[in-house]
């Protein structure tokens, strides 16, 4: 597979077509996708110099702001595998995950000075890890899931035809799969992404409060939630009968 194919060179073709498109807010902070892609090149070239390659595991720890999106995209235009953490989740499964998934850094902050304009040279093939997510753990220790740049391409292409939507809202854990397509999908294919905070994402009164007023078209979310959000009330209904897509 060409690197022009993977993740990397998608988004950045995006924000080629689409500069001054909004691509990712969290309520507070609104970031462009040349804005996007300016910061995430910055924090690229500082993981570069730190050693960041293909098949170098990178967690990221970040709280749910645009600085997610920043730092997760820098480990792929990096060349580097992701290991997203959930800061919600407990210090010990961190460190075992850590440690398991041989990260070598960890990136808990993103420097908003940072920004660059040249673009690290895409370095990932297809055959290198692109990202490690692990499960539960419910039945002993969690267990990671190694996923391939060629992998995550050809799912984000799959996709995407699946489910359209030019706003989407993040609200599921970064550690899930659904993290994939709720966030990364979006940014490859010049979507908006509006991040729930951590107390929108399990309040289900912020959460439609989100939807409402960001305007969101397109929410991923489970049959469970879904039924609580139609059994809210009128106003619950009023929300979701302005998304396009659930």
């Amino acid at each position: 597979m060409l690197a022009k194919a993977l993740l990397a060179a998608s988004f950045e073709r995006t924000a080629d077509r689409v500069p001054g498109h909004l691509a990712v807010t969290d309520g507070s902070t609104r970031l462009t996708y040349l804005e996007l892609d300016e910061l995430a090149n910055g924090t690229a070239e500082d993981l570069i110099r730190q050693g960041v390659e293909p098949g170098v595991t990178v967690a990221v720890e970040v709280e749910r702001t645009v600085d997610l999106a920043v730092a997760l995209l820098a480990v792929v235009k990096a060349g580097g595998c992701l290991l997203p953490l959930d800061p919600a989740h407990p210090r010990d499964r961190h460190a075992f995950m850590t440690v398991d998934a041989g990260a070598r850094l960890t990136i808990e902050h993103v420097d908003r000075s940072r920004t660059s304009r040249q673009r690290p040279p895409l370095r990932a093939r297809a055959e290198d890890p692109a990202y490690v997510l692990y499960t539960s753990g419910s039945s002993g220790h969690p267990k990671g899931v190694l996923v391939e740049h060629g992998a995550l391409s050809h799912y984000l292409t799959s996709a995407t035809g699946v489910t359209p939507g030019p706003r989407r809202a993040f609200t599921t854990s970064v550690g899930f799969s659904a993290a994939v397509r709720q966030l990364l999908l979006p940014l490859a294919y010049g979507h908006t992404v509006s991040i729930a905070s951590e107390e929108a994402r399990t309040d289900l009164d912020l959460l439609l409060r989100l939807l409402r007023d960001d305007e969101v078209t397109a929410w991923d979310t489970t049959p469970s939630v879904l039924d609580a959000a139609l059994r809210s009330g009128p106003d619950a209904a009023e929300v979701l009968a302005g998304l396009s897509t659930i």
